[in-house]
């Protein structure tokens, strides 16, 4: 990809089917020639054998450029870490080109049974937050807010101690403050408050969270000169 160049491209998915391995896709050379990658908004979302991740822009008839890139497993019983691990690869080589992502949205479509996510795996996560350096907002739905919160505690030491060095703002459903899901980041909020960087917790409707749907990636469609 990095031998193509398409600087007015506006409209970019791809798909990739895993076999059982790990793949490595090389996006920054060929997204980095795209002009107006001004591209504010990303949802990661896990589905039953697959996890997408789309790119948004704030203002679509202003900035009509959208990204989506998908990993599917061809066996559904296959090696589940192929899947995030595909993912946090691909977020770590398209973060120089997309830098200006300012809202990251973390949410599941189906029964949290088929595993297809980043639990336990800290190192999984560092990958993948180091790849949003200019987020201000995470939204995370209830399946994935427990794992962010592991995810970020200061007793990771060093790892998480640069990661999302502008976050502003987190946002998790309004059904885990009973949860004391607010008391799980109290850590990594005290911690941040203390370095000069207050981070605000907010309970919301899960409705409120950004998806796939409610964003409304554009139709694909073609139109060619008439000679």
């Amino acid at each position: 990809m990095a031998l193509i160049s398409a600087p007015f491209l506006q409209d970019l998915r791809l798909t990739i089917l895993l076999m059982g391995t790990p793949a490595v896709v090389r996006m920054s050379a060929f997204l980095g020639a795209i002009q107006n990658l001004n591209i504010l908004t990303a949802v990661m979302s896990f589905g039953p054998g697959s996890i997408v991740i789309s790119y948004h822009p704030e203002q679509p008839s202003v900035t009509p450029l959208y990204v989506k890139f998908a990993i599917s497993n061809c066996h559904n019983d296959g090696d589940r870490d192929h899947l995030p691990i595909s993912m946090a690869q691909i977020c770590s080589d398209a973060a120089p080109a997309l830098s200006v992502v300012e809202s990251l949205a973390l949410q599941s479509e189906y029964d949290r049974s088929y595993g297809y996510t980043f639990v336990g795996q800290s190192a999984l996560w560092n990958t993948l937050l180091r790849s949003f350096v200019g987020v201000k907002v995470i939204r995370a739905t209830s399946e994935f807010a427990a794992e962010l919160s592991d995810a970020l505690h200061p007793s990771h030491g060093a790892m998480v101690s640069d990661l999302l060095p502008v976050l502003s703002e987190l946002a998790i459903p309004s059904s885990l403050r009973d949860d004391l899901v607010d008391e799980a980041f109290a850590p990594f909020i005290h911690a941040r408050r203390l370095a000069g960087h207050s981070i605000d917790l907010r309970f919301i409707q899960s409705s409120s969270c950004p998806s796939e749907t409610s964003l409304r990636p554009p139709l694909i469609s073609w139109s060619f000169d008439t000679f």
